[in-house]
């Protein structure tokens, strides 16, 4: 699978797994399970998607397929804000 220039941070290697665990601050409505269910499809060949809710995500979703995965949580974004910012 190429990656596609329109999302950069789908992965270039297809990825197959049984589940994909999906993990946002909270609960994703049929709408956004939809849009998540696209994205796992463009990432990897899994049986099912498991939803689980975590606030410590604060926002965002990290989305896990076999030893892939794809985080845009706030959480990620905010540690990585704050490493830039301890190595200035």
């Amino acid at each position: 699978m190429k990656r596609n220039r329109k999302d950069p941070l789908i992965p270039d290697t297809p990825n197959e797994a049984d589940t994909a665990v999906v993990t946002s601050a909270a609960p994703l409505d049929g709408r956004l399970k939809s849009l998540v269910s696209s994205v796992v499809s463009r990432i990897g060949t899994v049986r099912s998607i498991e939803y689980r809710v975590d606030p410590e995500v604060l926002g965002g979703i990290r989305i896990r397929i076999g030893n892939r995965v794809l985080d845009t949580s706030l959480k990620r974004q905010l540690s990585e804000i704050v490493k830039s910012l301890k190595s200035d």
